[in-house]
């Protein structure tokens, strides 16, 4: 594990630490968040994610909503504070510089940025980088070398662009401004700076070095889409290596930064601030360059598994003296690779496979490697691992030992021992993709569930009993969920009008209980004490403020929490409204207005009801699902035209999601009504995803004769938020 030489705090010394992030969507951030609940986890500490979005002014999006949740954090909730530096990636660094500082006199830590007087974690942009653009050149090449741009002012955009600059230099290629083009960390950049380049400017390009992954799998998407291929016609290289660049249309060659230990480093410089250590101004962690196809290279495991025995020295030792020899070394090959996917690896584990390898090999124990491979391998690809460590790991453990087999005999039963174990790899991938498949099929399928629930619950009691019924199915343990006193003045009054932990729910009055918003609930109400893991997600609508909910969640659950805030929002929008209109009418039962006040109640809650027939929910700014439940008629299907077309009119919309799941029905009129939307929402610029095609439904839209060229179709819900981050 990491260095883990930390006092460690006492059971009745709880202390908690926060963390700021932007979304609990992406990678990115959940890696992140990750690193710091697993050093919060290992420390015996409590840890509150506020997911407060980027910092921003107000604006068209939605950010202001959910950056209330900065005011209402307050010092008192916790004993140190992590930023991630992406969340001030639109503002300027001195007003970044600002917001930090109110947190005060809290232990500060950073990722990803460099404020003077704050403590960060960074990682070394330049030798990775400096390896992939010298790559470039050397092992391919290429000259006409562009650059997509990170945020203004972002260091590590600042620093990522100076190192490009340095190196075109030094390989005797000038610099040339017209091969730059701006961006912003978000796929959504790749299209412009294609147009920008390929159009505008009308360059011939050999290869576009990107400031991150995103922005790369942007720039391929846009690339394919005008039909020219990736590498054979552009090279495309990125930064981050996040899980998507690894499967893309062209796996992507990239440079690899250890997010979970920046995560985790940040956390450690928190918690050493509040033991009273002296820490360093800035931790800097290695990156490296990961080669794949993106830039003409071949799979990475296909690189790996060659043994090179051309180029090792002839051996003099046998196999049992040199694991003995050399048996730290090997370790420290193995073991790294692993923590860092997989954190709760213990370095005894990787002793053992050398144990079980050296006594097959001795003919004591057949099988006995593979064995212990499959008891390693089998949990860490549930808990997220990528199945190509584990195969490279294979191949450097081969490419080790093959020049200490000394006789044929013996490099007979290696080589068996390793195509067992490269099979058994291959079986466990395809093992944990179904898995996978299976487990979004169950998520989609309670979602679903739950989503119906929402929208048919029109009074708040009714709504909270399925909250507290449901929400424990997603893994949700334990939550808080609070309606703000006066939207308009959230950082004063809030009242709790549910919560439930592991024991249940927990008995609150009829009216909520009142209480400061800034404690974001009342300590009191938890019967064992506040729980370890919350995050904390705003409740809003449109533009309206309602309050916020807290979620015991795992970060691997950060999606699920997104749309469950989405659907809570819009389900009590609608259930508050109702419950306005009903006193409004209680008002007049006895006055001389009342058949007309009850007609405008009437047609007020039809309004309602369209609302909620046709709820739009912000995943973020610019990626907005509408999941459609129930039978779609003439009147519901231009209900949803209009609602999409208000929108995307009204924000700076880019993705739409129509996610038809829970349409009872498919039939010419709702596929006619579905494609009709889709094409305007294209005309103002826009793409619309549909999910939710189980396949009966994909068997009667071709029966019908639908055409869905133009239009992105995905099984699930998830699978199309996934894509429609990709494409922002």
């Amino acid at each position: 594990m990491m260095d883990t030489d930390v006092r460690q705090s006492t059971p009745n010394q709880r202390r908690a630490l926060g963390l700021f992030i932007a979304r609990t969507l992406g990678q990115y951030d959940t890696a992140l968040w990750s690193g710091a609940a697993g050093f919060a986890r290992e420390h015996g500490l409590k840890l509150l994610t506020v997911v407060g979005g980027g910092l921003q002014g107000a604006g068209p999006g939605f950010e202001p909503q959910r950056n209330v949740l900065y005011e209402l954090s307050e010092a008192g909730q916790f004993d140190g504070l992590v930023i991630a530096g992406h969340i001030g990636h639109d503002i300027t660094p001195e007003a970044f510089r600002t917001f930090c500082e109110r947190y005060r006199p809290l232990p500060l830590a950073m990722t990803a940025a460099n404020l003077e007087g704050i403590p960060s974690v960074v990682v070394d942009n330049t030798a990775g980088l400096r390896a992939a653009i010298t790559h470039l050149i050397e092992a391919h090449g290429y000259r006409r070398i562009a650059c997509v741009r990170g945020s203004d002012g972002d260091w590590d955009a600042e620093e990522r662009y100076r190192i490009y600059t340095e190196v075109l230099v030094e390989h005797g290629l000038p610099f040339d401004p017209q091969l730059v083009a701006p961006g912003n960390f978000q796929s959504s950049d790749g299209q412009p700076a294609v147009e920008l380049l390929l159009d505008q400017r009308q360059l011939e390009l050999d290869a576009i070095v990107c400031a991150n992954d995103l922005t790369a799998l942007g720039v391929i998407e846009t690339l394919s889409a005008r039909g020219l291929q990736v590498p054979d016609d552009i090279a495309v290289v990125g930064f981050d290596d996040i899980t998507e660049s690894r499967y893309f249309l062209s796996p992507l060659t990239t440079v690899h930064q250890p997010l979970y230990e920046i995560g985790w480093r940040a956390a450690e410089l928190v918690w050493r601030q509040i033991c009273g250590e002296t820490i360093p101004a800035r931790v800097v962690l290695p990156t490296a360059l990961v080669l794949r196809q993106s830039c003409g290279c071949l799979f990475e495991t296909t690189r790996h598994a060659v043994a090179g025995l051309w180029d090792a020295p002839h051996a003099s030792t046998e196999l049992a003296t040199m694991l003995t020899q050399r048996r730290a070394e090997l370790l420290a090959m193995l073991v790294p690779a692993l923590q860092e996917q997989w954190p709760s690896f213990a370095p005894a584990w990787a002793a053992q496979l050398l144990d079980a390898f050296a006594v097959e090999l001795e003919g004591q124990a057949h099988g006995r490697f593979v064995q212990e491979l499959q008891g390693l391998a089998r949990p860490s690809l549930l808990g997220g691992m990528d199945v190509n460590t584990w195969q490279r790991l294979a191949s450097t453990l081969r490419r080790q030992l093959l020049p200490y087999l000394l006789n044929r005999n013996q490099m007979l039963a290696a080589e068996d021992i390793w195509h067992q174990a490269r099979v058994l790899l291959s079986e466990l991938a395809q093992w944990i993709e179904v898995y996978h498949q299976q487990q979004e099929v169950l998520q989609a399928t309670q979602l679903r569930r739950i989503s119906q629930a929402l929208i048919s619950s029109f009074e708040v009691p009714a709504l909270m009993e399925v909250v507290v019924h449901e929400l424990p199915r997603l893994g949700i343990a334990s939550c808080a969920l609070a309606l703000y006193a006066d939207p308009q003045a959230p950082q004063d009054m809030a009242h709790l009008i549910l919560a439930y932990d592991r024991r249940g729910r927990i008995e609150l009055p009829a009216e909520g209980l009142p209480f400061a918003a800034t404690e974001l609930a009342p300590h009191e109400v938890w019967r064992d004490g506040r729980p370890d893991g919350m995050v904390l997600h705003a409740l809003y609508f449109q533009q309206q403020q309602l309050g916020y909910v807290l979620f015991e969640i795992a970060p691997n659950g950060g999606e699920i929490a997104e749309i469950l805030r989405g659907q809570i929002s819009s389900a009590l929008m609608g259930a508050l409204l109702m419950a306005q209109e009903k006193r409004a009418l209680a008002e007049v039962a006895h006055s001389a207005a009342r058949t007309h006040a009850q007609e405008e109640i009437i047609e007020a809650q039809k309004a309602i009801v369209r609302e909620l027939s046709t709820p739009l929910i912000p995943i973020t700014d610019r990626v907005m699902v509408m999941p459609l439940i129930g039978t779609i008629d003439s009147t519901r299907a231009q209900q949803i035209m209009e609602t999409l077309l208000a929108s995307l009119a009204a924000h700076d919309t880019q993705v739409v999601i129509l996610d038809i799941t829970g349409v009872s029905i498919i039939d010419t009129m709702v596929a006619n009504a579905l494609i009709e939307a889709a094409h305007a929402a294209r005309l103002l610029g826009a793409q619309v995803m549909l999910t939710g095609i189980r396949p009966e439904v994909a068997q009667t839209l071709v029966g019908l004769g639908v055409d869905l060229r133009g239009i992105r179709t995905h099984s699930t819900l998830d699978r199309g938020i996934a894509a429609a981050l990709r494409a922002r």
